[in-house]
């Protein structure tokens, strides 16, 4: 049934990766994974590798009881390094994931299920772009984007340089100092996962199951489907940020028609011309990438 498959699976700025991905092949498992690291608290990976185990387990469980035993076992790994119950343990400082995880069911329908800004999308043999789920983190993180990005400009303008620049650690240390100053807001951000204001995520909380997004899809003329983590969402360039284009639309394009890694250079590319996220806001100049491409006969 599945003709081909292509992924991706890289390093951001950090030195490890906090995404992961699955790929299991005896349940027909596939799935992109996004740790986020609290902010002073818990790192991302043990969110997102706690949830590839409990996928990546054979057996006859279906794909949102493996996700729900996932959060149960972050929960109390959580529990466990912090030595408090996960009531007690601010959102701030929790180990959390996004996720985008599919299971086949031969040929007849697949089902899905979606958390934070993980993404699945869909190609039919017409070539029409199918965006299943939908990125609830963006509008907040725009917000924080936004602020960034006008202190960077003013930098430039008050100093008359440009900090495209500059040496690699002084543009790091800069955007860092620029996100220090909006604290305050990436806190309350935080603060809304798995509420109605904010998103759903995987943070080993009862909420978490309540915010599951999740479905069946008949196998009707699929062509191609595409899972990814929001490192591979294509930028906006700064004049297009009020055109309010559809970037996971553009990175879906571009890999149902090039292949996952054309999409992957793309970025690649743009986040190397542009360290200090001038010309293309953002909150860093690499984010990890991953995502898979699953293409069928």
């Amino acid at each position: 049934m599945i003709r081909s498959m292509d992924f991706i699976y890289k390093n951001g700025s950090q030195n490890h990766n906090e995404d992961a991905y699955v790929i299991n092949r005896e349940n027909h498992i596939f799935a992109a994974i996004d740790g986020a690291t609290g902010l002073g608290g818990l790192s991302g990976d043990i969110a997102s590798n706690i949830i590839k185990q409990s996928l990546e387990k054979v057996s006859e469980r279906s794909l949102r009881e493996k996700v729900e035993e996932g959060n149960t076992k972050l929960r109390l790994k959580t529990e466990e390094l912090k030595n408090l119950p996960l009531t007690s343990i601010s959102k701030l400082e929790r180990s959390t994931c996004s996720l985008a995880a599919i299971q086949l069911n031969g040929n007849q329908y697949l089902e899905y299920v979606s958390y934070g800004d993980c993404m699945l999308i869909l190609q039919y043999k017409d070539h029409s772009i199918r965006i299943v789920t939908h990125d609830h983190v963006d509008v907040l993180d725009s917000q924080a984007i936004k602020i960034v990005h006008r202190m960077l400009l003013e930098e430039e303008t008050e100093k008359g340089i440009d900090l495209n620049q500059l040496p690699e650690e002084k543009i790091l240390s800069l955007l860092q100092e620029k996100k220090d100053k909006i604290k305050i807001l990436l806190h309350e951000n935080r603060s809304k996962l798995n509420t109605f204001e904010g998103y759903g995520i995987i943070d080993g909380s009862e909420e978490a199951l309540y915010f599951m997004e999740y479905g069946v899809i008949p196998f009707i003329n699929i062509k191609q489907i595409l899972l990814l983590t929001d490192g591979l969402k294509m930028h906006t360039h700064q004049q297009d940020t009020k055109t309010h284009k559809n970037s996971w639309e553009q990175s879906a394009t571009i890999a149902f028609n090039h292949g996952i890694n054309e999409l992957y250079k793309q970025i690649i590319q743009i986040e190397k011309n542009d360290p200090a996220c001038i010309e293309y806001p953002r909150l860093k100049k690499h984010d990890d990438k991953t995502g898979i491409l699953l293409t069928f006969e």
